[in-house]
Parts: C-alpha cells; sequence; structure tokens
C-alpha cells in the first residue's frame, strides 16, 4: 500500500510538471501584448500635413525655369521624409500635447510642430562653421542681386528670415550661382540635423548685435568709392535695401575668406539676430550717401534715378 501511494504521488509530481513546462513553453510563444503606442496618432496627423507642404513646394517652384527650383524641392521633400526628421517632428508634437494636458486634438499639435520647425531653421547659421557661413554670404549677396531687380522690398527680410528648405516661394534659384547655392542648401540640411541632434544654435543679444553691425557697417560705408555709395544711398531712399545687402555681404564673404575671425566677430552676428527691429535703427542706416549730394563725375543723376527705379 505504501509503495502504490509513493508510486501515485511521483506519478502526480511528474504530470504537474510536464504540465508546467507545456503551459510555460505555449506562454513563451504566444507574444505579449503591446501597448498603443501614444504617438500614433500624431503621426498619422503629421503625415497628411508633411504631403500638402510638399505638394505646395512642388506647385510654387514648378514655373520658374532653373534646374535648381528641382534640386530644392527634391531635398526638402528628402529632409521631412527623413526617418529621424520626421520622428523629430512627432515627437515634437506628442510632448506639446502632453505639456498642455490635452490628448485629443492630435492635428492642432502637428501643425505646431511643423510650424515650429519651420522657425527653427532660420536659426540655422548658428551651428554653422565658418566655411559655411562665408557661403551663405555669398548665397546672400546674390539673391538680394537677383530681389534688387524684381522685387525690392523682399530685401527688408534678408538676412534674418532667411532659410531654404520648406521655402514655398524662392524664386531667386533662378539668379544665383549653382555650386553657391548647392553647398548653401547641403550647409543648410546639415545644420539642420545637427540641431535636431541636440546642437543648440548659437544666439547674440540684439543689443549687441547691432552694436556689432552699426560699428562694421559705418566703416565699411566709409571705405566704398564714391559711385557705389552713391548708388547705395539713393536706393535705401528708396525703400531699396538690395543694394546695400548686395555689395556688403559679398564683402563679408571675401573678408571672411582673409581674416577668417571675422566671421565670428561679424558675420555670425549679422546672421544670427533674432529681429528685424535693427535694420532701420542704427546710425548707419544713416550713413550713407544723402540723395542731395550730387552723383560722381561722369555719372549723370538721372542715370543714378533710372538704376534705383530699375532696382539695381
Amino acid at each position: 500500500m505504501r509503495t502504490m501511494l509513493k508510486k501515485t504521488l511521483i506519478l502526480t509530481s511528474l504530470l504537474f510538471f510536464i504540465h508546467s513546462s507545456v503551459s510555460a513553453a505555449d506562454a513563451a510563444k504566444k507574444p505579449a501584448e503591446t501597448p498603443p503606442d501614444p504617438r500614433a496618432p500624431y503621426s498619422a496627423a503629421l503625415f497628411p500635413l508633411v504631403e500638402k507642404t510638399q505638394q505646395a513646394m512642388v506647385e510654387s517652384m514648378a514655373p520658374i525655369e532653373s534646374p535648381l527650383a528641382d534640386v530644392l524641392v527634391d531635398k526638402t521633400k528628402k529632409l521631412l521624409a527623413d526617418k529621424v526628421v520626421y520622428q523629430h517632428l512627432v515627437d515634437m508634437a506628442y510632448e506639446r500635447s502632453k505639456a498642455d494636458d490635452v490628448n485629443d486634438d492630435p492635428e492642432h499639435y502637428a501643425k505646431q510642430a511643423l510650424s515650429a520647425f519651420n522657425a527653427t531653421i532660420r536659426l540655422t547659421p548658428g551651428v554653422m562653421g565658418r566655411p559655411a557661413l562665408i557661403n551663405r554670404a555669398k548665397l546672400l549677396s546674390q539673391v538680394a542681386d537677383y530681389y534688387s531687380k524684381n522685387k525690392p522690398a523682399m530685401c527688408r527680410y534678408i538676412p534674418a528670415d532667411f532659410s531654404m528648405i520648406l521655402s514655398v516661394d524662392a524664386p531667386w534659384v533662378a539668379g544665383v550661382e549653382e555650386d553657391v547655392f548647392n553647398q548653401a542648401l547641403d550647409d543648410e540640411i546639415d545644420a539642420i540635423k545637427r540641431m535636431l541632434g541636440g546642437s543648440l544654435p548659437f544666439g547674440i543679444n540684439d543689443s549687441d548685435a547691432q552694436l556689432v553691425f552699426s560699428k562694421f557697417a559705418g566703416e565699411w560705408l566709409g571705405g566704398l568709392d564714391a559711385d557705389t555709395r552713391y548708388r547705395i544711398g539713393l536706393a535705401k531712399t528708396n525703400g531699396n535695401y538690395c543694394l546695400l545687402w548686395k555689395y556688403m555681404f559679398k564683402d563679408f564673404a571675401n573678408m571672411s575668406e582673409t581674416y577668417p575671425r571675422a566671421s565670428d566677430k561679424v558675420l555670425r552676428p549679422v546672421l544670427t539676430m533674432m529681429s528685424r527691429g535693427w535694420l532701420d535703427s542704427g546710425l548707419w542706416s544713416y550713413e550713407v550717401a544723402s540723395p542731395h549730394q550730387k552723383p560722381a563725375k561722369g555719372v549723370s543723376e538721372s542715370e543714378f534715378l533710372e538704376d534705383s527705379e530699375a532696382g539695381l
């Protein structure tokens, strides 16, 4: 009897062990239920916004007869489709909604994220190295030259609001050098990715920037030849800042190539100013030749007026 009971207990234990092993194996095969990704609704809301942005760029750049228009559209589309960039936008939308303690309006926060991304792009000069800053100055000079002949009012938005990626209004691509443009575009994309990776853009206090810019611009204007000085002054009086930017950024680039530290002392502060208030407020603004001055010998006043009206 005792032997029979012992065998029964052993058999029961063995069966229990086998059952437990099989249950554990079955549990291991069955995948655990993953909780829903709280970021998924924000990704779903962001995707059509990115598509609309890309389509807007395609439509706005289509009339521009320049291969650079296609380059700009293509690289912008690729940047927005980049996994790291797209995920960053999704995370930004999600974190903003968490901060507001709102979880039922993902589209609103997706729009906020895309808008913030667009604004951040304007800070790219703050993470650029000297060669990139110099090349950007060259491009700005060429952009200003284009607008001087087509839409002078746009020069009030140079350089603080200037960017390439996500720009749905860049007709100037038809009037700039290909190598300068391509390098500046690559520099901007590289700077964007570095910012997304955690590199904070360099900024400068507006009042300090105004002081640096005013001091440099006053000395720079004083070194121009009489004809250029008068031409700039007359154009500026008529509200056309394009000539000022054209010549100034061209000289910025030349000076920074010869004296690299000039990029840190002058060019970087100018490109990282946070507002446009300095554009009209500096004393340098009144240092250019007055329209009441006589033009240089051999150049008639009507020629200067024609140049100014044409936006040269």
